[in-house]
């Protein structure tokens, strides 16, 4: 357990969430960035996990890694769909278009690449898809299956333990290289913003920072310092340029992807970087720090929740987007908070646990049975064969949009 890390986590969460509901308006469009910390420390982790049974068992298996992590996700993650699907049953279905294969694809750790194929990017689809921001999930579980095929065959053709390491190191960070390469030439050169955002060799860059910095810490383990003020002050300034990045960034823009996020994950590096030289022996925070602390130990379960609690409470609930906001990082804190309770009770086969599930089966199934095949927004334009340009932009420009029935309306005034 890393000290610190959960508040920073906490952190990265609150301006991914900030991202989703403001970058629409022009405030914080570059908030996407913070994904690259969560890489870099997934990376981090993972590999360092990967070396632990190394050294204890003298190999890795595969099988077991990849299945520990499935296990990891995959729960809170259907948990999730679950809840999100009953809920969705409360609001206009006419809304969910698409909703069968979106679901599917979330459940299989595929949103990524059907987004890839599909060319629905976060800023140029007309139907709310609930599980989009599952794309990240699935990303990271493909790395993840990676990764320990990478350090088996670099590890088992070194003869000691240190050629093992520097081999592995050399792989990880020319892995990083070449993806940063395919970050510049997809998002840069070729401009294909959805492929450069979206799949796992082109986004592979951070996570391999991550484990870069495992395996040179294996190499050249820390030494006790007295003098903490560097490592406090690069760990402040690293996160205050990623927040600098967020504001100046956005998704469309080719900077983004030529240099931004590689240089947000060798920021996210920096941070890991002084948070593990801040280690002390203490296994607990500074009271002014446990309430992030706390947080980021749902961070997960918030990441899932509160997007698709965003997109429903848009369409049932006329208040203000700061209030909003609130209100659903609220609810996603306590929902995972409570998803976490409920997991472990389905661990332990508690009987009310498994009846809970089980209702929220009912309304869940219903909607996927109710939601249609495509948005009657583009049916609309089929049907009266509408300029769709005029309309497109101002909905996407504005998904809080709730005067969906007016716009149809001139829409058809209009043909």
């Amino acid at each position: 357990w890393i000290v610190g890390l959960d508040a920073l986590r906490a952190l990265a969460m609150f301006f991914i969430v900030a991202y989703h509901f403001l970058h629409s308006s022009g405030v914080l469009t570059g908030g996407f960035i913070f994904i690259e910390f969560f890489l870099v420390v997934s990376g981090y982790l993972m590999t360092a996990k990967l070396l632990r049974e190394y050294g204890k068992n003298g190999q890795v298996s595969i099988l077991r890694f990849i299945g520990g992590r499935i296990l990891r996700l995959w729960p809170a993650m259907l948990l999730t769909m679950l809840l999100m699907l009953a809920l969705a049953y409360l609001t206009p279905h006419e809304l969910l278009a698409g909703l069968r294969p979106d679901s599917l694809a979330a459940a299989l750790f595929s949103t990524n690449i059907v987004e890839i194929i599909s060319g629905n990017g976060y800023e140029n689809t007309i139907s709310p898809n609930l599980f989009k921001h599952f794309w990240f999930v699935g990303l990271e579980l493909q790395l993840c299956v990676l990764l320990p095929i990478v350090l088996t065959l670099t590890i088992m053709s070194a003869g000691s333990r240190k050629s093992a390491l520097r081999r592995s190191l050399a792989v990880t960070v020319a892995l990083s290289l070449v993806s940063v390469g395919l970050m510049a030439a997809y998002g840069g050169l070729w401009r294909q913003g959805d492929r450069a955002y979206f799949a796992p060799d082109v986004q592979a860059f951070g996570f391999f920072m991550g484990a870069s910095l495992a395996l040179w810490r294996q190499l050249h383990p820390l030494k006790a310092r007295r003098r903490r003020f560097g490592a406090s002050l690069r760990l402040i300034l690293s996160f205050v340029a990623l927040f600098i990045l967020s504001i100046l960034l956005r998704y469309d823009e080719t900077r983004a992807y030529c240099w931004g996020m590689p240089a947000a994950a060798l920021l996210s590096v920096v941070a890991l970087a002084s948070l593990l030289r801040l280690q002390r022996r203490r296994t607990t925070m500074p009271r002014v720090f446990r309430p992030l602390e706390f947080l980021g130990k749902f961070s997960f379960g918030v990441y899932l929740i509160h997007y698709p609690l965003m997109i429903l409470l848009q369409r049932v609930v006329n208040i203000g987007l700061p209030l909003r906001m609130v209100l659903v990082i609220a609810l996603s804190l306590l929902l995972a908070v409570s998803a976490v309770g409920l997991l472990e009770a389905l661990a332990r086969r508690q009987v009310p646990a498994m009846i809970m599930v089980s209702l929220l089966l009912i309304p869940a199934v219903m909607t996927l049975v109710a939601s249609p095949k495509e948005s009657p927004i583009m049916q609309e334009i089929s049907q009266n064969k509408v300029d769709s340009s005029d309309l497109t932009i101002r909905y996407v420009q504005n998904p809080d949009n709730t005067g969906l029935e007016k716009a149809l309306s001139e829409a058809k005034q209009h043909a």
